[in-house]
């Protein structure tokens, strides 16, 4: 181009460029504009926009940046500036930048899209989903923020909103590989795996060596019981992104579920190298063994705290890694301090109102009685592979099933997601969990379709054993349904003292959807109190058919409670039951590490560590105890 263009020609020429998609050309123009008059505004704008374009944001924040300082008004010169400091995950002043735009034009739905993703990658998604509604009903054509309020959605726990939005997406960018990604994990969040398998395998091949999908996609595997193949998929992750950290962690859960605590350290550590804000892998590190007075684990949570810019989310994860280290070495005080304010932190990221659960345990009491059982009489099939082991989470489910999966007839198959797919191919299920709004047109052939479609992905797993274990341990809410579709099926229900158990829920981070109780002590002890309502009412429409398990009875007589075990479970007794650590399975649980120990019982009691940080938690197991069982009418 001549050296006699004039400015005003140079930078038509840089914009006429930049829209061809020559970003070479349009960025070395736009720089001899600023030659001229380093204070052109737009040449600064759009300058910077380039650097948003190639991944350079600190380039982008430098000239977009003073160009906003030129000119503050300009709306689209502030959305791209926020842009820039989100790149950098500056994401405080990404949304401070966001809203100034937002103060200017209030309805600027972009704006309110950014904002909403920015909130989202914070963990706080609450909020996230209020600013992305708005900005789709401004424009409803934004594809980008519908698929970014589907993942909040979902990760906020409301999987069928979510699975609604993403639709709505794909419908509009059939063609999008993200879209397409967030299909794939809300469907696999309903229990629809194998569908989920096959998008995440379309988009892979078209596009080959895409890391997060195929991270994505060795997560189902190995919630799928296809370990081997999740973890050769992530390890292909790494070799094509070494830096890649949410690779490296999902093979340190994977081989820690294995049993490998070695490699799977090495892998959280590979992920903290490649990004020490993945402080998700210190919580974990913090689980494989006890810490010490000495720990350097303590040392490290220190220095990362020191981060600038930590998001809740990696903040939440950090204070549960130190109340499991504060606990280990006997600073009880302090360990009830860091755990309380990470569940503090945490629940204030989703929306739950655990009335919503409570009227769920009364509509399922109110709809399975014993008089409800007769219209399906014979319904079901007389199979009894199925061995479900339920109860309250950290209540022992994962040691009994253990002990079980021990067993040569016995496949241990994990806290399976099959049978609310099952129940869900031919009934609805309202909030993923509550059957009884669709109970009065549910005929016997659908109950024997619910068994058959279970059973036929349960034989799957293992066709050679007898039984097979299920461990979800909310499969509680459904034994009505399940009574119904398979009457030989084996319940064995998990009791530990209720202190105790609601101390380690509330201790621990919950990688799985479902658990939105567990984080605030009065809303803890409500769903626990109905629980144990429920489960008394199961009791008195199953008399003597559901196995009792209690925990403390175990680790204290590991070899009467065995056997009396087996033999309920109909199972011929057998040493291997006894020396089930020696057992070699993937454990999908909290308690991956606890399960490859010998019975121990020093965790008995331990909720009176901290009595005095769980008073709401213990004055509402103790109220709500008090008050079922005044008031306690199985058939209310």
């Amino acid at each position: 181009m001549s050296q006699s263009k004039t400015p005003a020609e140079l930078l038509q020429h840089a914009l006429n460029c930049h829209g061809a998609g020559n970003l070479r050309e349009a960025a070395l123009t736009y720089q001899r504009v600023l030659d001229h008059d380093p204070d052109q505004i737009d040449a600064l704008h759009y300058l910077g926009v380039i650097g948003l374009q190639t991944g350079r944001f600190d380039i982008a924040v430098e000239h977009i940046g003073k160009a906003v300082a030129l000119r503050p008004g300009n709306v689209d010169a502030l959305i791209n500036l926020g842009n820039a400091h989100q790149g950098l995950d500056q994401l405080d002043q990404a949304i401070q930048i966001f809203k100034q735009a937002l103060d200017l034009q209030s309805n600027s739905a972009v704006a309110l899209a950014n904002i909403g993703n920015a909130l989202t990658h914070q963990g706080r998604r609450v909020d996230a989903i209020q600013y992305l509604e708005r900005a789709l009903t401004i424009n409803p054509s934004l594809t980008e923020a519908r698929r970014n309020l589907a993942d909040a959605l979902l990760e906020e726990g409301s999987v069928d909103e979510a699975l609604l939005q993403i639709k709505e997406a794909a419908g509009a960018d059939p063609d999008s590989i993200s879209i397409k990604a967030s299909l794939a994990s809300i469907l696999a969040a309903r229990g629809e795996h194998e569908t989920a398998i096959a998008i995440y395998e379309s988009v892979l091949a078209v596009q080959a060596d895409f890391p997060p999908v195929l991270c994505n996609l060795a997560i189902i595997y190995h919630e799928v019981g296809r370990t081997r193949e999740a973890i050769e998929v992530l390890e292909k992750v790494t070799r094509l992104d070494p830096d890649y950290a949410e690779g490296q962690y999902q093979l340190g859960v994977v081989l820690r579920n294995e049993g490998d605590k070695r490699r799977a350290e090495v892998a959280f550590r590979s992920a903290i190298s490649s990004d020490p804000y993945c402080t998700k892998a210190w919580r974990d590190i913090a689980s494989l063994d006890a810490c010490s007075m000495d720990s350097e684990i303590l040392r490290n949570l220190d220095d990362v705290r020191k981060l600038p810019d930590l998001t809740p989310e990696q903040q939440v994860h950090l204070d549960f890694a130190a109340g499991k280290c504060y606990e280990d070495i006997g600073e009880f005080d302090d360990a009830a301090q860091y755990i309380s304010t990470a569940n503090q932190l945490h629940r204030k990221s989703f929306k739950y109102d655990v009335e919503d659960d409570l009227m769920v345990f009364a509509n399922i009491k109110r709809s399975f009685s014993r008089e409800s059982f007769p219209e399906w009489q014979d319904a079901g099939v007389s199979d009894d592979t199925a061995i479900f082991v339920i109860g309250m989470p950290r209540s022992g489910t994962s040691l009994v099933e253990q002990i079980l999966a021990s067993h040569s007839k016995v496949h241990g198959g994990g806290e399976l997601r099959y049978l609310g797919e099952a129940i869900r191919s031919r009934i609805d299920l309202r909030a993923g969990i509550d059957c009884t709004q669709s109970l009065a047109t549910v005929s016997s052939a659908d109950i024997e379709q619910v068994a058959k479609h279970y059973l036929s992905n349960l034989r799957a797993l293992d066709s050679d054993a007898s039984h097979v274990t299920d461990k979800l341990p909310n499969n509680f809410l459904h034994i009505g349904l399940i009574k119904a579709a398979m009457p030989n099926a084996r319940i064995v229900h998990c009791q530990r003292d209720s202190r105790d158990t609601c101390w380690s829920i509330y201790k621990n981070y919950f990688t799985g959807r479902g658990h939105y109780y567990a984080y605030e002590q009065a809303e803890l002890a409500a769903y626990y109190s109905a629980y144990e309502d429920l489960m008394a009412h199961w009791q008195y429409v199953f008399p003597d058919e559901i196995v009792e398990v209690r925990y403390e009875e175990l680790v204290q007589d590991q070899e009467r409670v065995t056997r009396a075990l087996l033999d309920a479970c109909q199972l011929p007794f057998e040493a291997s039951c006894l020396d089930f650590h020696k057992t070699a399975r993937s454990v999908r649980t909290n308690s991956a590490n606890q399960v490859r120990r010998p019975v121990y019982n020093r965790s008995v009691g331990s909720w009176k560590n901290v009595a005095a940080s769980i008073e709401p938690l213990l004055s509402g197991l103790h109220q709500s105890k008090t008050s079922v069982t005044a008031d306690f009418d199985p058939d209310r």
